[in-house]
C-alpha cells in the first residue's frame, strides 16, 4: 500500500457516547504508514460502565461478549503509545476525539 503521507499514523476510535465525561473508549484502530510500510494497532476495550443499546447498532458486529473479554484501556494503554509515538495523527473528527485520548490515554496515571 502507498500512501502520499508517509510517517503518520490513521486513527479510528469507538466511543460508547458523544461526551467523554460520560462514556469511555470501546475500540482503538490505528494504521501507522512508515515509509511506505504499513503496520496495524486493533484492539477492543472493555468498558467499565454498561454499553448503551443504541452503540451496537450502529457499530458491525460489535457484541457485548467480545467487549467483554476485551482488555481495559489500562491494561492497552502503553502499548498503543509506543504504537503512535510521535507521529502525526490523523483522524475523523479529531476534535471530539482529542477528548477522549487526552482522558483515557494521555492524562491517566499508571
Amino acid at each position: 500500500m502507498k500512501s502520499i503521507l508517509n510517517d503518520v499514523v490513521y486513527l479510528n476510535i469507538v466511543t460508547s457516547g458523544l461526551n467523554s465525561n460520560t462514556s469511555e473508549i470501546i475500540e482503538i484502530a490505528a494504521i501507522k504508514v512508515i515509509n511506505n510500510e504499513v503496520f496495524k494497532f486493533n484492539t477492543l476495550i472493555r468498558p467499565y460502565e454498561e454499553v448503551p443499546v443504541s452503540v451496537f447498532g450502529t457499530c458491525k458486529n460489535l457484541k457485548q461478549n467480545d467487549l467483554d473479554k476485551a482488555p481495559t484501556i489500562y491494561q492497552i494503554r502503553n502499548k498503543f503509545i509506543d504504537f503512535i509515538k510521535d507521529y502525526p495523527i490523523i483522524c475523523h473528527d479529531l476534535k471530539s476525539k482529542k477528548c477522549f485520548l487526552d482522558k483515557y490515554i494521555l492524562k491517566i496515571k499508571d
